[in-house]
């Protein structure tokens, strides 16, 4: 399987179907979503994150509102390893609708 991004369910450590991004993109999208909030939880080895949904879905929105050019100057890597910005955002909107609706946080792990 490999090194992936897991949304979880539920805080009790169930994770859902989407498993995403690879270990090479582990610092380009933990920089992409620590730029979402200033409310982020992450752990000592970048492997947990936990922050608001809201504060998670405005991001999201953040990234569709970059245009082609400025998804590439931002995140080069990604779009380079075919992370396009359209692919992100469904990549990202799937962890949000996976997350525990019962928390208002989205927690990530990386495995």
């Amino acid at each position: 399987m490999g090194y992936r991004l897991h949304a979880r369910k539920v805080n009790k450590i169930e994770y859902g179907d989407i498993a995403a991004f690879n270990g090479s993109c582990v610092e380009d999208i933990n920089s992409m979503i620590a730029g979402f909030t200033e409310d982020l939880y992450e752990s000592e080895d970048g492997s947990e994150l936990e922050m608001p949904k809201a504060d998670f879905k405005a991001g999201i929105q953040g990234v569709r509102a970059m245009s082609d050019e400025e998804y590439a100057e931002e995140y080069g890597h990604l779009a380079g390893v075919g992370y396009t910005r359209d692919v992100v955002v469904g990549i990202l909107e799937g962890f949000l609708a996976e997350a525990d609706p019962d928390n208002d946080e989205i927690c990530l792990d990386w495995f």
